[in-house]
């Protein structure tokens, strides 16, 4: 709970005042663990004020830095998580999770503010495409190149990405890319760094500590911000750290969930509840951790999370409890 002296304080500052607050523009910015923590408790003490400050740091960060290195699917999961974990909020977090999911929408908005510039023309991320939990949306952008987005993720593009010199996208989660080749560039922003093409197709996943890039067909050119680069092979996956490492995998099982279809092969345990929760939002529990040893192999449909979950109890021989926020995953 937040000290009640300066929770007040907070509650009767505008704009203007948040901005000169050492602690909200550490926040806003990423700057410091203990701001985080402390903002992300008061926007669940005060669910009323999500708006304001989510606009605000919007417009913050908007001024500042380049959105492409801010996660919104990190920011919400951190948000919930402390909505989760307070009692008092229970009955109010229903309110505060449509709120602050509108407010982290306008934080996207304002991300329109940020440029990004070629040798001719100055680029407006002017169109944004956001996913829900367990929904797959194809996206046709102008130059007809097909994005398809995977659950919580999104996508921003400028209107006239088919005119530029070089086609920008951003991208926040993960996505299938089939690329129309032209003679301009295609760029995929990532948090960690960049994909370039000219024609081709593969997977990008930014939602875990460290970005993923798995080729299908084709050659990209894979960028880090540390300034590592690698030339991809069909077959290949990219895995962006302080090194970018390069090692073979079944990518087209990879990026089998654009048809909705898990394909897993000896994949831990571990790795689905990963899953289930960067697509579906779910918040997953072990009953007993000595699960953990447990593998799954096998195809798995993602259209109907009841059949997902009869299959899981098949195929893993547990039993899963459904809770308001999610599972837990039990011994049979």
């Amino acid at each position: 709970m937040i000290g009640e002296s300066r929770s007040l304080i907070l509650l009767s500052m505008n704009k203007d005042q948040l901005f000169s607050d050492a602690s909200f523009v550490n926040w806003a910015l990423g700057e410091s663990e203990n701001d985080s923590t402390y903002w992300e408790q008061y926007l669940s003490d005060h669910p009323e004020l999500a708006d304001q400050i989510m606009e605000a740091r919007g417009m913050l960060i908007a001024e500042k830095m380049n959105l492409s290195g801010v996660n919104l699917n990190r920011e919400w999961s951190n948000i919930a998580q402390r909505i989760g974990h307070s009692e008092r909020n229970q009955r109010r977090k229903k309110g505060l999770i449509g709120v602050s999911m509108a407010a982290l929408l306008v934080f996207l908005i304002l991300g329109v503010r940020s440029y990004f510039t070629t040798p001719s023309t100055p680029v407006k991320m002017d169109q944004i495409v956001v996913t829900q939990p367990g929904e797959i949306r194809t996206v046709v952008l102008p130059d007809r190149s097909t994005i398809t987005l995977n659950g919580r993720s999104s996508i921003r593009y400028p209107s006239n990405l088919d005119q530029l010199d070089t086609r920008r996208v951003i991208l926040d989660g993960e996505a299938f890319f089939e690329v129309t080749k032209n003679k301009t560039e295609f760029v995929v922003q990532l948090p960690e760094g960049q994909v370039t093409v000219l024609g081709t197709q593969f997977n990008v996943q930014t939602r875990t500590p460290r970005a993923r890039v798995s080729l299908l067909e084709g050659k990209v050119e894979v960028q880090s911000n540390n300034g590592g680069e690698v030339l991809l092979h069909p077959g290949q996956t990219a895995i962006l750290d302080r090194n970018i490492m390069v090692r073979d995998e079944d990518v087209a099982a990879l990026a089998s969930w654009k048809d909705g279809i898990w394909s897993f092969n000896k994949t831990p345990l571990s790795d689905l509840m990963d899953r289930l929760h960067n697509d579906f939002g779910l918040q997953v529990e072990l009953a007993d951790q000595s699960l953990l040893s447990r593998k799954i192999s096998g195809n798995l449909s993602t259209r109907d999370l009841s059949v997902l979950y009869k299959a899981i109890e098949t195929m893993m021989n547990v039993r899963i409890d459904q809770q308001p926020r999610g599972i837990i995953i039990r011994n049979k």
